[in-house]
C-alpha cells in the first residue's frame, strides 16, 4: 500500500510535505549503499552497487559471489557495440539479485597514461571508441551512472589534483565520450571525479554540473559525489551535487546545512531543487523496479549455461593477437605433442583489477584448467619461472576454520573500560584473506574494536613458505602461538587500501605437507603509529577513512635464479611454450599509479631465457593497460588477454586452440617505452596541479605527429585468416544542414580458410585552418562478424556533424568542416588501421554544428560505378543514356583538368622566384663561410691566451706557497727561540705559550727540509721537530712536579696554575690524570671515621658520607675541567673516582655481610619456608594445637630488607647525580690532521659513562641478587600466610569480609613502596615478577583452595536441623570469600594506581625509567583478572547450586492462568489486578532474599545478572505460546515495563534494561498498527534490532 502509494505521489506534493531535517536526510546516505528512506511519507530507499565488470553487491566484508565480466578495455577491444550493450543487459539482471537498481558503471574516463591505476575501468585512449561503447554499455544496463565526471585519469594525490587542460583538450578528448553517452544513452545518474578543473572540484563546478551537463546536454538526471569526493557544504548544493556519498555524510550534517541556509550561503529553493531531481530519480527507479525496490533486500548469486557462455565469447572476443609468427598459433595435436605453461598466472585467479572492480567470482576457469582441458594427446606441463605478485596470494584456499569449514573465523571484540578485547560481539566464516572493513560492522562495537581471525593453515608439499600482513589499523600474526609477523608497534606507509595502510610485512616459516598450523591475526582499528619515514602522519592523508582492513597472503619461497633455470630446462624439452603473466589486481587498483611501465618480478628475464631455449614461445599478457615487452624479437606469438573474468581460461583456451578466431583490436596504443607516452613527465601531480601537456595529442595521435613507432599500434590485431576490402563509397549530401550524415560503405571479403571478424575503422583528417590539429582522428567504426571463407558483407559507417568538428575556443562552440578531398582505404597498415577521410568543412556559427550548404570548391570525381558497361547494352535507349553519361563525364573530366591548368601558372611562378634566389642565396654562402674561418681562427686566438693565463695562475700559486712556507719556517724559529728564553727564565705561562705557537703550525712545515735549514742555531743545533718534542717533554715533567707539590700542599692557587698548562702544549691525558690522582687523594682524606658498626644507620650512613664527597668533589671540579680541557672531560676524572669508590664501597659491604651475619639469615629463610594451609590433595592441613616461636623472626628480615633498600636508594641517587653531569655536555670533537699532538692515552671522555660495569654496581647487583629479593619474597609469603591464619570475619562492615585483603594488601604497599624505594629497575622487575607468583599462588590459589573446601563440605547436605544450620554457615562462609575476591580486586587497582599516579616513582627514578617502572606495575596489576576470573566461577558455582534449580518454575508460575486475549473488561480487570507484576515481585524477593546484603555491590550485581540471563530465554519462549489481542498486547507491553522498572529499583547498576532488549522488541512488533507491515517496519524503523526478520514475523502472526 505505502509502494503504490510513493509511485503514485506527485513529486513537487512529496517535497511540501518534508521536513527540513528530512531534507537533510536526503542529500545524503545513512551507509555505503543506499539512500535514505522516509518512512512517514512512504520514500524507501534504492541500493547501489560498484562496477564496472560486475556487481559486487553492498559488502566488501562479506560480498555475496557474483559473475566477474571483462574490463571495460577489453571490452572496448571487440570494437563491438552491440556485444557491450548486451554486457548492460546482462549487468542489469545480475544488479537485481544484489538487490540493486543503481550499477556505478561505466567509467568513461580516457586512458591518456598506462601507469594510471584505473585505466582498466576505462575503455580506450581514443574519445570517440570510448563514448560509443560507453553509450552502448548504458542502453543495456538501464540502472546507469556514468564515471567520473570528469579528467580522473590518474591516482596520484587524485582528491585534490586540478587538471590543467586546455579547452580544447578538455572538449575534444575528455569530455567527448560523455557528450557521446549522454546523447545517445541518456544516463540516469554522473558520478563526479575527485579532482579539479581550473582550481574547482568537479563535485563542485557549477561551469561542469549545470552550465555543460544540464543546460548545454539537457541531462536530466541526478548527480552523485564518488565516494567521500564531497569537500563542503553549500558550494557543491549550488554547483548542482544532489546526493552526497557514502553515509553517514561528513558535509551534509543538520548543523552544518542549516548553518549555510541561515546564512544565506545556500537558499531553500536549491535545497528543493537537489530533493526533487533526488525523489524523481528514486521514484523512476521503484516504478521500473518495484520487486528489487520493495523486495526482500537479500542478494543472490545467477548463475546458468548461458551466463556461462555469454561470459565465455565475451571474454574470448576481447584478447588481441598482437603477433604470430610462422602460425605458431593456433595450437592443434598435429604441431605440438607437449606443452610448457610457464608463468605467475595460469593457476592464479586473475581476473579483474583492484579497487572498485574488485569483486568476489562466483567461480572462476584458471588458464591452467581452461587449457589442460583441451585435447588429451597434448601433454601439458607446469612451471610457475618467477613472481609477480605485489603482495602474496591470497590463502582462503590453504585455511580452514577451528570447526572444519572453509575460511577461516572472524570474531569481532568491543573493548572493554580497560582497553581490552574482551567482549565477543559477533562471528563470520570468510573465505577470503583480504578483510574489508569499510561497509559493515556488527552492532555492540564501541570507538575502538579488534577483530581476531583464526585458522589452520595447510600446503600440500613440505617448503619454506613466505608469510606476509599488510593493515590499514594494525595487526599481529601468531603461528602456533608464536607472534610471527608485528605490523603494530612500527609501521611502514605502504599504498595498501587506497594509501592508508602499511606495506606488506613478511615473514619465513617451515610447514610440512598436510600438516596445519594454527594461525591467528588480531587487528585493531585504532589508528597505526607514525613510521619513520612518516614522522607526523602526512602519508595517511591521500583518503582519509576510506578504508580498514587486513590481508594475509603467502607462497612457497623460492629462488629466483633456479626457479627460471628449471622453468628454462622445462622449455627446451618442450614442443611449444605458452607463458602467462602480466600483472595483478594488486599492481593495477585504484588508489595509486603504476611505478612502471616493466611487467613485476622476473617476468621479462624469465621470458626472454624461455624464448632463446623455445623458440615456439607464445606469451599471454593479462593486464589492464601497456607493459613493456623487451622480449617482443624474440617470441613467436603474443596474445593481449587483459583482465578476462570468469571464464578466463576457457576463452583463453578457445583462442590458443583455434576454437575462436580472435578479432579483437587494440583500443590502446603499446608503446616502445615509457619515454614514447604522450603524458610522459607529465602524469603526476606537481604543487596541486597535473598538465596535461600533450592536449590534444593522446594516444595514436602524438605517434603520428611525432613520428614515434610504436611497439604496436591503435587498432592493431590479427585473425588466423586474411580480409580485403573493396567497393568503398561516401556518400554525401548536396546540402549540409545540423543533422546531416556522411555515409561510408565499404565490402569486407574473407579471403582465408575459416570464418573470422574484422573491423572496419573510418579516420577523419582535417584541413589547415590555423590551428594544430592531429592528423587523423577515429570517427567511426563497425564489426563485419564471423563472415565465412570466401564470403564478403558490406558495412556502412555513418558519420555525424562531430565527426567533422573542431572546438572554437573564441567562441566557446563547436565549429564544422566538411568536404572530403581524398580518402585512403586499407584494413590495416604499419601505424593506423582503416579508412581515412580527410575534411575540409568551412566554419559556421558557433554553438551549431551545421554543415557547409554552398557547393564544395573541389569536385569529386563521378563514381563510375554508377553506370554500366556500354560493351553490355543491346538497346538504343540504353545506348543513349550510356553516352550522355560518358559526355558527362567527359565534361567533369575535362573541367578537372582545366582546373589543373589554371592552378599550373601560379606554380611556375613560384618556382621562377625560388630559380631567381639561387645566386643571392650562394652568396650568403660564401659570406657564411668567411664569417666560420673568422670565428675558427679567433677561437684559436682565444685557445692560445687561455692557456697562458692557466700558466700564469699556476706560478703566481706557487709563489704564494713558497711565500706561505717561509713566513711559516720564520714563525717557527720565532717560537722556538721564545720558547727556549721562557725555560732558562723558568716563565712557564710564557713558555706554554710559545710551544702552542709552535706546535700550532703545519706537521710538515716543521719537519721539511727547509726548517730543518734554517731554525737550527749555534745554541741549539737540532732539527726543529726534536727541538719542540724535547721542550714539551721538559715542561711536562716541570708541570707534572710542580703539580704534585701543590696538590701535596693543598695550594688550590699552584694547582690550577699548572694544571691548565697541560693542556696547551698537547698533554691533555697526562693533565686529567694527575688531576684524577688529586681528586682521588681527596676523597681518600673526606673517607667516613670509624664509628659503631652495630648501629642500624651505620652502612648507610657511611655510604651517604662516600657518596656525597665524590658529589661534592665533582660539582665543584668539572666547571675546572671542562673550562680548560673540553667540554665532557670530566668522565675521564670521574672514572678515577670510581675506582676509588669501588674499593671503598666494597670494603663496606664486606664488613656489613659480616657484621649482619647475612649468609646465616639466608640459610634460616631457605630452612624454613612457610608452612601451606592446605597439602597437595587441596585438603587443609591440621594446625598445632599451640603455636610455635617462628624459627625465623620476620621482623629481623623486615629490618635487614629496609637497610638494603636504604643503601641501593642511595647507589641510585648517586648514579643519577653522575649521569646527569656526564651529560651535561657533550664532548666536541677538533681536527687535528697535519698538527703537532700528543696521541690520547686513555681517554674515555668520547664515550659514554657506563655505570653498569663499574664495580659498585656488581656489589650491589650481587646484594640484590643474594639477599634483597629472596628475603623480600619470603617476608610477603610468611605475613600472607600469617594472614590467612589469622583471617576472622570482620562483622563491622556491610556486606561482611575477612580481615585477609587489609592485612594483605597493607604488607603488598609496604614491600612495594621499598621496592620503588631502591631506585633500581632491576629490583622493580625481578621482585613484582616473583611477587606476581607469590600473589597468585599464596593468595589467590588459597582462596581457590578454601572455596573449594567450603564447596565440599556443602555438597551433602543433610535433612535436619543441624545440617540446615550447617549449609547456611558454608554459604555465607562462601560468600565472605567471593567478597575477599571482590575487595582484593578494588585493592590491587587501587595499590597500582596510588603507585604510578603518586610522587614516588618520579623521586626515584629519571623519566625514562619511570615509563618501564611504571609498565611492571600494570603488569602487576594485570593480577586483578585472575581475582575477578576466580571471583566469577565461584559466583556461578554458588548461582549453579543455589538458585538455578529455583528459577526452572519461575516463568510458568508468574503467568499461571494468565491471558492476553484480552477485550476491554478483561483489560480493565488486569489493569486492576495487576497479577504479573505482583507474583514476580514476590516470587523474586523470595529467590534473592538474604543475597543482597551479604554480597558486595559488584558480586550482588554478577549474581543478579547471572539469574536474569538465565530467566529471559525461556522467557521469550514461553510468550511465544500465547496468542495476543490488541489490547493483550498493549497489557502485555505494560507488565513487561513494570517488571524492568521494579528490576531497575533493586541494583545500581543501569545495564538491566539492556538484557531486556528481546522482550521489548517482542512487545514492539505485537504493539504495532494492524495496516503496517511487519518487513516493512522492521527494515525502516531505524531500530537496531536484536530480533531477526523471521523472529519478528513469527511474534507478529500470534496477534488476533
Amino acid at each position: 500500500m505505502a509502494a503504490q502509494k510513493f509511485l503514485d505521489a506527485s513529486i513537487p506534493d512529496l517535497v511540501k510535505q518534508l521536513k527540513v531535517d528530512e531534507k537533510i536526510s536526503l542529500l545524503g546516505a545513512p551507509n555505503w549503499w543506499n539512500t535514505t528512506p522516509i518512512p512517514r511519507l512512504g520514500i524507501p530507499s534504492i541500493r547501489m552497487s560498484d562496477g564496472p565488470n560486475g556487481v559486487r553487491g553492498s559488502s566488501h566484508f562479506v560480498s555475496t559471489p557474483t559473475q566477474c565480466l571483462p574490463c571495460s578495455t577489453s571490452l572496448a577491444s571487440t570494437f563491438d557495440p552491440e556485444m557491450v550493450q548486451q554486457v548492460g543487459e546482462f549487468l542489469a539482471e545480475e544488479a537485481k539479485t544484489k538487490s540493486s537498481v543503481l550499477l556505478l558503471a561505466p567509467t568513461c574516463n580516457i586512458q591518456r597514461n598506462p601507469l594510471g591505476g584505473r585505466a582498466f575501468e576505462s575503455f580506450s585512449e581514443d574519445p570517440h571508441l570510448s563514448g560509443i561503447m560507453a553509450a552502448a554499455y548504458v542502453k543495456g544496463l538501464q540502472s546507469k551512472v556514468i564515471k567520473h565526471f570528469v579528467a580522473n585519469d590518474q591516482e596520484h594525490e587524485r582528491l585534490a589534483a586540478d587538471s590543467v587542460i586546455s579547452d580544447r583538450a578538455l572538449r575534444e578528448i575528455y569530455l567527448y565520450p560523455f557528450m557521446l553517452a549522454q546523447r545517445d544513452a541518456q544516463p540516469w545518474a554522473f558520478m563526479t571525479s575527485y579532482g579539479r578543473i581550473k582550481g574547482v572540484h568537479c563535485s563542485e563546478n557549477p561551469g561542469l554540473l549545470q552550465g555543460i551537463l544540464r543546460e548545454e546536454w539537457g541531462f536530466k538526471g541526478i548527480v552523485i559525489s564518488d565516494w567521500y569526493g564531497t569537500y563542503g557544504v553549500d558550494q557543491p548544493l549550488n554547483a548542482g551535487l544532489d546526493l552526497e556519498m557514502p553515509g553517514p555524510p561528513r558535509w551534509r550534517q543538520p548543523l552544518l546545512v542549516l548553518q549555510s541556509l541561515s546564512t544565506q550561503k545556500l537558499l531553500p529553493q536549491t535545497l528543493d531543487e537537489r530533493i526533487t531531481k533526488l525523489l524523481t530519480f528514486i521514484q523512476q527507479q521503484a516504478k521500473r523496479n518495484p520487486e528489487v525496490v520493495f523486495g526482500d533486500g537479500i542478494e543472490r548469486t545467477r548463475d546458468s549455461p548461458e551466463s556461462r557462455a555469454f561470459c565465455r565469447r565475451l571474454a574470448a572476443n576481447g584478447m588481441v593477437l598482437l603477433k604470430n609468427n610462422n602460425d605458431v598459433l593456433p595450437l592443434s595435436s598435429a604441431k605440438v605433442k607437449r606443452v610448457a605453461i610457464i608463468g605467475p598466472n595460469p593457476k592464479e585467479r586473475v581476473v579483474s583489477g583492484g579497487g572498485s572492480a574488485a569483486l568476489k567470482p562466483s567461480y572462476v576457469f584458471s588458464p591452467w584448467e581452461g587449457i589442460t582441458a583441451n585435447p588429451a594427446d597434448i601433454e601439458f606441463t607446469h612451471h610457475i619461472g618467477c613472481y609477480a605478485h605485489k603482495y602474496l596470494p591470497t590463502l582462503e584456499n590453504n585455511l580452514t576454520t577451528p570447526t572444519g569449514e572453509s575460511g577461516w573465523l572472524c570474531t569481532f571484540y568491543a573493548h572493554d573500560e580497560h582497553g581490552k578485547p574482551t567482549i565477543p560481539v559477533g562471528n563470520y566464516t570468510l573465505r577470503d584473506t583480504r578483510i574489508k572493513l569499510n561497509d559493515f560492522l556488527p552492532p555492540g562495537l564501541g570507538t575502538e574494536w579488534t577483530i581476531k581471525l583464526t585458522g589452520k593453515l595447510a600446503f600440500d608439499k613440505t617448503a619454506a613458505y613466505e608469510l606476509g600482513l599488510t593493515v590499514a589499523g594494525r595487526a599481529k600474526l601468531w603461528v602456533n602461538d608464536k607472534l610471527t609477523i608485528d605490523n603494530w608497534t612500527k609501521q611502514t606507509l605502504g599504498d595498501f587500501f587506497y594509501g592508508q595502510g602499511t606495506i606488506e610485512e613478511k615473514a619465513v616459516i617451515d610447514l610440512e605437507a598436510g600438516k596445519a598450523v594454527d594461525v591467528l591475526v588480531e587487528y585493531t582499528n585504532t589508528t597505526a603509529p607514525a613510521g619513520d619515514d612518516d614522522e607526523h602522519g602526512e602519508g595517511r592523508i591521500s583518503q582519509p577513512a576510506l578504508m580498514r582492513g587486513v590481508r594475509l597472503g603467502g607462497c612457497e619461497k623460492i629462488d629466483d635464479e633456479t626457479a627460471i633455470q628449471e622453468a628454462v630446462a622445462l622449455a627446451a624439452k618442450s614442443d611449444a611454450v605458452i607463458f602467462i603473466g602480466g600483472l595483478t589486481p594488486e599492481w593495477e587498483s585504484e588508489g595509486f599509479d603504476r611505478p612502471t611501465l616493466d611487467m613485476p618480478g622476473l617476468q621479462n628475464q624469465t621470458i626472454a631465457r624461455v624464448a632463446a631455449a623455445n623458440p615456439n614461445t607464445v606469451v599471454v599478457i593479462q593486464a589492464g593497460s601497456a607493459v613493456s615487452m623487451p622480449w617482443v624479437d624474440s617470441v613467436a606469438g603474443i596474445i593481449q588477454a587483459w583482465y578476462s573474468g570468469n571464464e578466463v581460461g576457457n576463452a583463453l583456451a578457445d583462442v590458443l586452440f583455434g576454437r575462436v578466431n580472435p578479432s579483437g583490436r587494440l583500443p590502446l596504443t603499446l608503446p616502445v617505452c615509457m619515454k614514447d607516452v604522450p603524458s610522459y613527465l607529465n602524469d603526476k601531480c606537481e604543487n596541486g596541479k597535473i598538465h596535461y601537456r600533450e592536449d590534444l595529442f593522446v594516444g595514436y595521435k602524438h605517434y603520428q605527429a611525432r613520428g614515434v613507432k610504436p611497439l604496436f599500434p591503435f587498432g592493431h590485431g590479427l585473425s588466423y585468416t586474411t580480409f580485403a576490402l573493396s567497393n568503398l563509397q561516401v556518400s554525401m549530401p548536396t546540402s549540409f544542414a545540423p543533422d546531416s550524415k556522411v555515409l561510408v560503405s565499404a565490402t569486407v571479403k574473407n579471403e582465408g580458410n575459416i570464418a573470422g571478424s574484422e573491423v572496419l575503422q573510418v579516420y577523419v583528417s582535417y584541413p589547415n585552418v590555423g590551428l594544430t590539429t592531429p592528423l587523423k582522428q577515429l570517427r567511426g567504426f563497425k564489426k563485419a562478424r564471423d563472415v565465412a571463407p570466401g564470403s564478403s558483407l558490406g558495412l556502412d559507417v555513418t558519420l555525424d556533424k562531430y565527426s567533422f568538428s573542431l572546438w572554437d575556443e573564441s567562441r566557446n562552440a563547436w565549429r564544422g568542416h566538411a568536404r572530403v578531398v581524398n580518402r585512403v582505404v586499407q584494413i590495416r597498415s604499419d601505424l593506423l588501421p582503416g579508412l581515412y577521410l580527410h575534411n575540409s568543412l568551412p566554419f559556421t556559427r558557433p554553438h551549431q554544428c551545421m554543415m557547409a550548404s554552398e557547393e564544395p570548391e573541389e569536385r569529386t570525381l563521378p563514381n563510375k560505378s554508377a553506370r554500366r558497361d556500354p560493351r553490355t547494352l543491346t538497346t538504343l535507349p540504353d545506348i543513349l543514356s550510356c553516352l550522355s553519361a560518358l559526355q558527362s563525364e567527359e565534361a567533369e573530366v575535362s573541367n578537372a583538368l582545366t582546373d589543373l591548368l589554371d592552378a599550373r601558372e601560379p606554380i611556375l611562378a613560384s618556382l621562377t622566384r625560388l630559380r631567381s634566389l639561387v645566386p643571392e642565396l650562394d652568396g650568403l654562402q660564401a659570406e657564411a663561410q668567411m664569417f666560420s674561418e673568422k670565428v675558427s681562427r679567433t677561437a684559436t686566438t682565444a685557445d692560445r691566451i687561455g692557456s697562458k693565463v692557466r700558466s700564469l695562475d699556476e706560478e703566481m700559486s706557487r709563489v704564494k706557497e713558497a711565500g706561505d712556507r717561509v713566513n711559516q719556517v720564520i714563525e717557527l724559529k720565532s717560537s722556538l727561540s721564545a720558547l727556549h728564553a721562557s725555560i732558562e727564565s723558568h716563565d712557564w705561562e710564557a713558555a706554554t705559550l710559545s710551544c702552542s705557537r709552535a706546535m700550532a703550525l703545519p706537521l710538515d712545515v716543521i719537519s721539511g727540509p727547509f726548517a730543518e735549514k734554517i731554525v737550527p742555531t749555534a745554541e741549539s743545533h737540532l732539527p726543529p721537530l726534536e727541538q719542540l718534542q724535547e721542550a714539551r717533554e721538559y715542561l711536562l715533567s716541570v708541570f707534572r712536579r710542580n703539580f704534585e707539590e701543590a696538590s701535596r700542599q693543598r695550594d688550590s692557587t699552584a694547582t690550577s696554575r699548572f694544571f691548565k698548562l697541560f693542556p696547551a702544549i698537547g698533554w691533555e691525558a697526562e693533565g686529567l690524570q694527575a688531576y684524577a690522582d688529586f681528586v682521588i687523594d681527596l676523597v681518600r682524606v673526606r673517607a667516613p671515621a670509624s664509628a659503631k658498626t652495630s648501629s642500624p644507620l651505620y652502612y648507610i650512613t657511611s655510604l651517604t658520607s662516600l657518596f656525597e664527597s665524590i658529589a661534592m668533589i665533582v660539582d665543584q671540579h668539572q666547571p675546572v675541567v671542562e673550562k680548560y680541557y673540553g667540554s665532557g672531560k670530566m668522565k675521564n676524572v670521574i672514572m678515577g673516582l670510581l675506582e676509588e669508590c669501588d674499593r671503598v664501597t666494597k670494603s663496606l659491604l664486606d664488613g656489613w655481610e659480616e657484621e649482619r651475619i647475612m649468609k646465616r639469615k639466608l640459610a634460616d629463610v631457605q630452612n624454613n619456608p612457610p608452612i601451606p594451609m592446605f597439602a597437595a590433595n587441596g585438603r587443609r592441613q591440621q594446625q598445632p594445637q599451640t603455636p610455635e616461636e617462628p624459627a625465623v623472626d620476620p621482623r629481623e628480615i623486615d629490618k635487614a630488607l629496609s637497610e638494603i633498600a636504604g643503601m641501593l636508594g642511595r647507589w641510585s641517587m648517586f648514579k643519577r647525580f653522575l649521569l646527569d653531569s656526564s651529560n651535561d655536555s657533550a664532548p666536541e670533537g677538533e681536527n687535528t690532521e697535519g698538527t703537532l699532538t700528543n696521541p690520547p692515552a686513555d681517554d674515555r671522555s668520547e664515550s659514554p659513562l657506563d655505570l653498569e660495569a663499574i664495580g659498585s654496581q656488581k656489589l650491589f647487583n650481587d646484594i640484590i641478587l643474594r639477599y634483597f629479593i629472596p628475603f623480600e619474597i619470603w617476608y610477603t609469603r610468611t605475613i600472607i600466610d600469617k594472614a590467612h591464619r589469622m583471617s576472622s570475619p570482620d562483622v563491622s562492615q556491610t556486606p561482611v569480609i575477612t580481615t585477609t585483603p587489609d592485612d594483605v594488601f597493607y604488607i603488598l604497599k609496604l614491600v612495594t613502596s621499598r621496592m620503588l624505594s631502591t631506585g633500581s629497575v632491576f629490583v622493580v622487575q625481578r621482585t613484582l615478577e616473583q611477587l606476581r607468583e607469590v600473589v597468585e599462588k599464596d593468595y589467590i590459589g588459597i582462596i581457590k583452595k578454601k572455596l573449594d573446601d567450603v564447596y565440599r563440605n556443602a555438597a551433602t547436605p543433610g535433612t535436619n536441623a543441624r545440617a540446615d544450620k550447617i549449609e547456611r554457615e558454608n554459604r555465607m562462609s562462601f560468600i565472605i570469600l567471593l567478597n575477599d575476591l571482590d575487595i582484593s580486586a578494588s585493592h590491587l587497582d587501587r595499590l597500582a594506581r596510588d603507585l604510578t599516579e603518586g610522587t614516588i616513582i618520579s623521586q626515584n627514578f629519571t623519566d625514562a625509567e619511570g615509563d618501564l617502572v611504571k609498565s611492571h606495575v600494570f603488569s602487576f596489576q594485570s593480577l586483578a583478572g585472575k581475582f575477578r576470573s576466580t571471583l566469577r566461577s565461584g559466583i556461578e558455582q554458588l548461582f549453579n547450586q543455589l538458585l538455578r534449580p529455583k528459577l526452572r518454575n519461575f516463568i510458568p508460575e508468574i503467568y499461571n492462568n494468565v491471558s492476553y486475549q484480552l477485550d476491554e473488561d478483561s483489560y480493565s480487570t488486569s489493569e486492576y489486578q495487576d497479577i504479573v507484576r505482583k507474583r514476580f515481585v514476590k516470587t523474586w524477593e523470595g529467590l534473592v532474599d538474604g543475597y543482597k546484603d551479604t554480597f558486595t555491590d559488584n558480586n550482588y550485581r554478577l549474581f543478579f545478572g547471572l539469574a536474569l540471563d538465565v530467566l529471559l530465554r525461556p522467557w521469550e519462549k514461553y510468550m511465544l505460546n500465547f496468542k495476543y489481542t490488541e489490547l493483550g498486547a498493549i497489557r502485555f507491553d505494560r507488565d513487561l515495563r513494570a517488571i524492568t522498572t521494579y528490576l531497575s529499583s533493586q541494583t545500581l547498576f543501569g545495564d538491566i534494561r539492556d538484557k531486556f532488549t528481546r522482550l521489548q522488541q517482542v512487545s514492539t512488533v505485537l504493539n504495532l498498527d494492524a495496516e503496517e507491515d511487519v518487513d516493512e517496519f522492521y527494515n525502516s524503523s531505524g531500530i537496531t534490532w536484536k530480533l531477526t526478520a523471521q523472529e519478528a514475523r513469527t511474534i507478529a502472526s500470534l496477534k488476533v
